[in-house]
This record gives structure tokens, C-alpha cells and sequence, in this order.
């Protein structure tokens, strides 16, 4: 089974999955699962540990996908 590099933000993960689609909507299921609370960026890069091409996907629809809820951090907060 192909394995997958997935990461936004400060999250990032390997995972075996049939596509990299699904080892996105996964990746972001396990961080849902593991109660972690990971800053996370407006994409997600799926990449294939044998690849330097990586697909990005809409983070809030892999999010969504999972059932999560979630809130966006406004972009200038904590910068002066």
C-alpha cells in the first residue's frame, strides 16, 4: 500500500492509505480522534514518500469531511 506525507500548519504525518485523497481525509480523522489541539494551515500537502510533488487540499473540506468544527485565528493576531 502506497504511504503518504501529510502536513499543514503544524501538523505532519505518515499514513498508508490507497490514494492520497484518502490519506488526507485520515490524517486530518486521527488528529480529530487524538483530541491534540495543532494549529492548522489553509491547505493540506499530500505527498508520496517517494515524491517531491505534493496535492493540496482544502483543509476546511478534509475538516468538514471529519465531522470537526473549527475556528480561524485572525491573520494579524499577535503580530504589532
Amino acid at each position: 500500500m502506497p504511504e503518504f506525507i501529510v502536513s499543514s500548519g503544524d501538523f505532519n504525518v505518515r499514513i498508508k492509505r490507497r490514494s492520497a485523497r484518502k490519506a488526507a481525509v485520515d490524517a486530518i480523522g486521527l488528529l480529530n480522534s487524538s483530541g491534540e489541539k495543532i494549529a492548522l494551515g489553509v491547505f493540506v500537502g499530500v505527498c508520496s514518500v517517494d515524491s517531491d510533488e505534493f496535492i493540496f487540499l482544502s483543509t476546511i473540506l478534509l475538516m468538514e469531511e471529519n465531522g470537526m468544527t473549527y475556528k480561524r485565528i485572525p491573520e494579524n493576531k499577535g503580530k504589532t
